[in-house]
C-alpha cells in the first residue's frame, strides 16, 4: 500500500510540474508586457489563498520541483528587475528612475508568490490523486444538492446583453461595425432578399448559414447593425447557459463572483475583436457539446435522442458555417467511443452516431435543397470547399507553401508565441480549468486537454493567425471558474469568511465583472462622432453626389462596410478583396473599372489616377493601420 500511495504521490507531482512549466512558459514569452505579466502574478496570489495552511518548504519537494520554484523566481527578477525602465515607464509613466531598490524588491516578492504558487500547486495535487475520488458521486452529489435554478437564468440573460452592448461593435454604443467580415455577411445578407446568392452572383467563402442568418438581422435595420446586435445576444445566453450548467456538474458552491467575470471577461479579450465573428457564434454549439460530453463521462447514462440530434444539428452549424473548425468534434466523438467500447456498451455509441446523424441531415438537408432549386449547387460546392481548400493558403506568400520543413515549423513556433502573448489570459484560464478537471474526473480532464490541443493546432497551423482566429478556445475558459470557486470558498481560505456573505458576492460580482468588460478594447471608440468613421464620411460623399441607383465597388481592397451603411448592392460577383486568390477575381474588377461599370470605387492603394475615375474624398482610418503605423488612408474615387 505504501509503495502504491508512493507511485500516486510520484504521478501527481509529476502531472502538476507538467501544467507549473506551461504557467512558466507564459513568463519567458519575449512579447509579454509589463500588465499581462501583473496580472499572471495577481493569479498567482490569489491562488496562494487558497493554501495558507498546506505549503510545503521549497526543500522538501523534488530536484524538479525546486527547479521550477526556482525559475519563477529568476524569471520574477528578470521581468521587474533587469527591464525595469521599460516596465515601469509603461505601467507607471511618472515612476522614478531612482528607485531601482523598490524594482527589486518588487521583484523579489512577486517571484517569490510565484514561486510559492507552483509549491502549492504541487501539494495540492498530490493528495487528491492519492485519495483515487470517484467523480460520478461527486457530480450526482453536486447537481442534486444545488441544481439549475431560474435564476441562473436571470444571470446568463443579464450577462448576455451586457457584455454584447459593452464588448461588441455591433451595439447601438457604436455608429457601425467597421470590421471587414461583418461588413461581408450584412452585404451578402441583404442581398439574398433580392435575389442575389453567394458563390453564384456574389463571391464569398464562408458558409452559407452566416449569411442566411444576417439576411434575417437586416429584416430589421438595413443600413445598420442593430439587428445583428439583438442575434449575437441568444448566442451569447446559450453560451453561458450551457457553460453554468457545465460548471454544475463539477461543483455545489456559489458560482458567484466568479462566473459572471471569467465569462463575461471572455467577451473582453483581444481575439474578441470587433465583434460579430463566426467563431463567436459556435461558442454555444461547443459550449452544449462539452455539457452533455462531461454529463455523460459523470453520470455514466447513455445519450438520449435528443441529445444526440441536437449533437448532430451542433456538427451541421459548425459545416455549414466554417468547416475547418468540425476538427473540434474529432477528439469528442473518438473519446466517446473509446470510453463506451472500454464500458462494453459499443451499440451506445453507435445509437449516438444515428442520431447524430439526423441531426446533421435536418441542417445540411435544406441547404442542398435550396441551392439545388436555385441552381447554384455547383457554385456552393466548389468555392466554399474547393476554393477554401485549394486557395486559401496561397493568398499568403511565405508561410506554410513555403519550400522547406524548417519554414514551416518556424512559421508554426511564431504563430504559437503570437497567439500565446497576445492572449496570456485566455490560455492561463484554459490550463487553470484543465488543472481543475484534473481533480475532479481524470476522464473529462483527458477529453478537454485533447479538444484544447485540436483547436490550438488548427489555430497555429496557417500561414497567418488573425487576431481572431484563438477566440474558438473561449469555450475553455469557463471551466476555470470550478478551481477558482474552491479556491475561494474553502473553508480554509482567508476570503472564506467574506464570500459567505451573499451581499459581500454580489458586490464583488458587479465590481469584477465591471472590471473585466471594461477592459475591452472597442470601448475606447465609443466617444467617436459619426464623421470619425471611414464608412460615414464617404456616404455622405456618395449620396450627396447620386442620391439613387448608385453603384459602388471596393478596388483590390476588402468590403469597409459602405455596403451596409449606404443600402447600396453589389453589382458584380467580386465586390471587393478576399484573402482567396480565386481566379477571376482581378479579371472582374478591372474589367468593372475599364468599362466603367459603377459609379463609385473604394481603394486603399495610394494610386496617382485610375483610367476613367478622379478621387472626390479621403481620409484616414481609426480602425486599420499601414506599414508605417499611422492609419490606412482610404480613397473614394467618382465615375468622370
Amino acid at each position: 500500500m505504501r509503495t502504491v500511495a508512493t507511485k500516486e504521490r510520484k504521478r501527481g507531482e509529476s502531472i502538476a510540474l507538467f501544467f507549473s512549466s506551461l504557467c512558466v512558459m507564459l513568463l519567458i514569452v519575449p512579447t509579454l508586457g509589463m500588465k499581462r505579466h501583473l496580472a499572471l502574478y495577481a493569479m498567482f496570489m490569489l491562488l496562494v489563498m487558497r493554501y495558507p495552511l498546506r505549503w510545503r518548504p521549497l526543500w522538501s519537494l523534488t530536484k524538479s520541483s525546486q527547479f521550477f520554484c526556482v525559475l519563477a523566481f529568476a524569471l520574477g527578477v528578470y521581468k521587474f528587475g533587469v527591464k525595469w525602465k521599460y516596465n515601469f515607464s509603461v505601467l507607471l509613466p511618472a515612476f522614478p528612475e531612482q528607485s531601482f531598490s523598490f524594482a527589486i524588491i518588487a521583484g523579489l516578492i512577486l517571484a517569490f508568490l510565484g514561486s510559492f504558487f507552483i509549491s502549492s500547486l504541487i501539494a495540492e495535487f498530490i493528495e487528491p490523486l492519492s485519495q483515487s475520488p470517484t467523480p460520478p458521486n461527486v457530480s450526482k452529489a453536486s447537481s442534486t444538492s444545488n441544481p439549475f435554478r431560474k435564476s441562473d437564468i436571470v444571470i446568463c440573460l443579464l450577462m448576455a446583453v451586457l457584455v454584447i452592448t459593452l464588448c461588441n461593435m455591433c451595439s447601438f454604443l457604436y455608429y457601425t461595425n467597421p470590421w471587414v467580415s461583418p461588413g461581408c455577411y450584412h452585404t451578402v445578407g441583404k442581398s439574398l432578399w433580392s435575389g442575389l446568392l453567394p458563390y453564384r452572383d456574389l463571391y464569398e467563402h464562408k458558409g452559407p448559414l452566416i449569411y442566411a442568418l444576417h439576411s434575417l438581422a437586416t429584416l430589421f435595420s438595413y443600413r445598420s447593425f442593430t439587428g445583428v446586435y439583438f442575434l449575437l445576444i441568444p448566442f451569447a445566453f446559450f453560451f453561458f447557459y450551457y457553460s453554468r450548467k457545465t460548471i454544475r456538474l463539477f461543483t455545489n458552491k456559489p458560482l458567484d463572483p466568479w462566473f459572471p467575470v471569467v465569462c463575461g471577461g471572455v467577451y473582453a479579450l483581444k481575439c474578441y475583436y470587433r465583434g460579430d465573428s463566426a467563431e463567436e457564434m459556435f461558442l454555444p454549439f461547443m459550449a452544449y457539446s462539452l455539457y452533455v460530453a462531461f454529463r455523460y463521462i459523470l453520470s455514466g447514462q447513455p445519450f438520449s435522442k435528443s441529445s444526440g440530434v441536437a449533437i448532430g444539428v451542433c456538427v451541421g452549424v459548425v459545416l455549414w458555417t466554417k468547416f475547418n473548425l468540425m476538427v473540434f468534434y474529432l477528439p469528442w466523438f473518438a473519446f466517446l467511443m473509446f470510453d463506451m467500447m472500454r464500458r462494453g456498451c459499443l451499440n451506445h455509441f453507435i445509437l449516438l452516431c444515428k442520431y447524430a446523424f439526423l441531426g446533421l441531415l435536418a441542417v445540411t438537408v435544406p441547404i442542398i435543397l435550396f441551392y439545388a432549386i436555385a441552381g447554384a449547387l455547383p457554385d456552393l460546392l466548389k468555392v466554399y470547399f474547393g476554393d477554401n481548400l485549394m486557395l486559401y493558403i496561397n493568398d499568403h506568400p511565405g508561410g506554410v507553401q513555403m519550400d522547406g520543413n524548417q519554414c514551416f515549423l518556424e512559421n508554426l513556433w511564431n504563430n504559437l508565441v503570437g497567439c500565446i502573448s497576445d492572449n496570456t489570459v485566455l490560455f492561463v484560464m484554459t490550463i487553470l480549468g484543465l488543472c481543475g478537471l484534473l481533480k475532479v474526473s481524470k476522464r473529462c480532464f483527458l477529453l478537454m486537454t485533447l479538444s484544447v490541443l485540436t483547436m490550438v493546432i488548427i489555430v497555429v497551423v496557417r500561414p497567418v493567425v488573425f487576431v481572431y482566429y484563438p477566440f474558438i478556445l473561449a469555450v475553455f475558459v469557463p471551466m476555470s471558474v470550478v478551481p477558482l470557486t474552491h479556491i475561494t470558498l474553502d473553508s480554509r481560505t482567508l476570503l472564506s469568511p467574506w464570500l459567505s456573505n451573499r451581499i459581500v458576492r454580489y458586490a464583488l460580482t458587479g465590481v469584477g465583472a465591471c472590471m473585466m468588460i471594461f477592459g475591452s478594447d472597442n470601448l475606447q471608440f465609443t466617444s467617436l462622432r459619426k464623421e470619425d468613421y471611414v464608412q460615414y464620411r464617404f456616404s455622405e460623399t456618395i449620396l450627396k453626389e447620386k442620391e439613387k441607383d448608385a453603384t459602388l465597388m471596393n478596388y483590390h481592397c476588402q468590403d469597409q462596410g459602405l455596403f451596409a451603411v449606404t443600402g447600396i448592392l453589389p453589382s458584380n460577383r467580386f465586390y471587393c478583396d478576399f484573402n482567396i486568390d480565386a481566379p477571376g477575381k482581378h479579371d472582374d474588377q478591372e474589367r468593372v473599372v475599364r468599362e466603367k461599370l459603377v459609379d463609385f470605387v473604394i481603394m486603399d492603394n495610394p494610386i496617382d489616377s485610375l483610367p476613367g475615375y478622379c478621387v472626390v474624398d479621403s481620409m484616414r482610418s481609426l480602425f486599420y493601420k499601414d506599414g508605417n503605423g499611422e492609419g490606412k488612408m482610404f480613397y473614394l474615387l467618382k465615375r468622370e
